[in-house]
C-alpha cells in the first residue's frame, strides 16, 4: 500500500489520512509497504506477474520455464482463476482501468479466465 495516502504525521503527504485502518494496522507492526517483509517477488514486480499471481495464484516465471509462457501469445490455458470461478457462479466479472487494457495483455487475459467485461481508457 503507497504510504503517501496516510497522514503527515505517519509519514504521509496527505493532512488527515486517507487510510486511517491501515495506519492502525502498520503501528500494531503489521505493513503492506515496499519497506516491509512482504515484497513483492520478481514474479510479481511487472503487470501481468503481479495480475496473474493476484486472480489465479500461479508464478508466472514459473509457468513460462515450464510451458514456455509468452504474455503476448497465449493466455494462460488451463489456468483456473478467480474469474472463471465467479463466472461458473454466474457473476459478471468487469475489469476497470484508467489505461490501454491491451497494455501486456491485460484484455486477452481477462477475456479468456471469466469474460470480463472490459473498461479502460
Amino acid at each position: 500500500m503507497e504510504q503517501t495516502y496516510d497522514g503527515m504525521n505517519n509519514g504521509g503527504d496527505f493532512e488527515k489520512s486517507l487510510i486511517p485502518n491501515l495506519s492502525r494496522l502498520r503501528k500494531e507492526g503489521i505493513n503492506f509497504g515496499a519497506r516491509s517483509s512482504f515484497m513483492a517477488s520478481g514474479a510479481m514486480g511487472w503487470t501481468m506477474g503481479s495480475l496473474v499471481a493476484q486472480t489465479a495464484r500461479i508464478n508466472i516465471k514459473s509457468f513460462r520455464a515450464q510451458d514456455d509462457f509468452d504474455p503476448n501469445a497465449t493466455v494462460i490455458p488451463g489456468a483456473y482463476a478467480l474469474g472463471n470461478i465467479l463466472e461458473d457462479n454466474g457473476y459478471t466479472n468487469m475489469f476497470l482501468l484508467g489505461s490501454d487494457a491491451n497494455y501486456s495483455s491485460r484484455s486477452t487475459y481477462f477475456k479468456s479466465h471469466g469474460d470480463y467485461d472490459i473498461k479502460d481508457v
